[in-house]
């Protein structure tokens, strides 16, 4: 009984240290795959100052909205406005973030405008975070990871 014991415990503290070793390998994961998002990120948002455009009148425009109407611009603005009172990153930023949520989702098969888009950044850091500003980088990273799972 002593020597099943001592194997039982001794498993036991294998499996500690697997769960352990295990939990490491994910969060290493997860930041190597933030990083690589957060690089394309910047890479967008470099080229996309170049232009001069708005965010809004950007996402607006890709939309096939007639983004010289500020009644069609005002919902895209609004929401960037919300975004960046709960975000650290500035506008543009946000902008590539939700262009990226968008993508994604384009990619899942689902027929998403960069205003819903928008509107899924808006949710998933509403519901997300306790705390602003937060890194909304974080969000878009947790909403594709889950939804690989």
């Amino acid at each position: 009984m002593n020597n099943f014991r001592q194997r039982l415990e001794g498993l036991m503290g294998k499996m500690v240290i697997a769960i352990i070793v295990m939990t490491c390998i994910n969060f290493v994961l997860v930041g190597i795959r933030y990083q690589q998002s957060r690089t394309k990120l910047d890479k967008a948002v470099a080229s996309f100052e170049q232009s001069g455009l708005l965010p809004e009148v950007a996402l607006a425009s890709l939309d096939g909205k007639d983004s010289k109407q500020p009644e069609v611009v005002r919902p895209y603005a609004e929401l960037l406005n919300q975004l960046e009172a709960k975000c650290i990153e500035p506008r543009t930023e946000l902008m590539g973030i939700s262009r990226a949520l968008t993508k994604h989702e384009r990619k899942q098969q689902q027929e998403v405008t960069y205003l819903e888009g928008l509107q899924e950044l808006m949710s998933d850091v509403e519901s997300g975070f306790e705390k602003f500003p937060a890194t909304c980088m974080e969000a878009y990273s947790y909403h594709v990871q889950a939804s690989q799972q």
